[in-house]
């Protein structure tokens, strides 16, 4: 990619972003500090848990190591408050009524909201020392709202 645009090198000039599941942002920039400096993430779903492929027109099952933990929810915010600390900057946003499990199957009082995983991920960076910016809109789930996206121009 280098090749073809002028793209820096330098892993702090560098912002890898995402939506919803822009927990992978957050995982690419603390699996590869030496590319990603920064994160910027709106409604991360860091509570998500991997489970397994259903077949095609069924829904998901919530498997037993599913619900063990199996691989765990938080995963990430579990590794950034054991791992050494890294030259990574975080940007997290998050909306006040995003009180959305992310796995749908009852029981759900017993799962993480996308608020509370992005507010428990906002303490772990803070407690790590980590540059961190975090704002919470008032809204729900939505690709239209929060701070990054209403700071931006828009086009016409």
């Amino acid at each position: 990619m280098r090749g073809h645009y002028a793209v820096t090198t330098d892993p702090a000039r560098s912002v890898i972003a995402g939506r919803s599941l822009s927990g992978a942002a957050a995982f690419a920039a603390f699996r590869l500090p030496e590319l990603f400096g920064n994160v910027l993430s709106q409604s991360g779903g860091f509570a998500a848990r991997r489970t397994p492929r259903a077949p095609a027109g069924r829904r998901r099952p919530i498997s037993r190591s599913s619900r063990r933990g199996f691989p765990e929810g938080e995963w990430l915010t579990r590794q950034l408050a054991i791992a050494p600390r890294k030259p990574i900057r975080f940007y997290l946003e998050v909306g006040t009524l995003e009180e959305v499990a992310w796995e749908l199957a009852p029981p759900r009082y017993a799962d993480t909201t996308v608020l509370l995983a992005n507010r428990h991920l906002r303490d772990v960076l803070e407690a790590r020392g980590y540059p961190l910016t975090y704002h919470e809109y008032h809204g729900p789930h939505d690709p239209t709202r929060g701070a990054a996206l209403s700071a931006t121009p828009s086009r016409r």
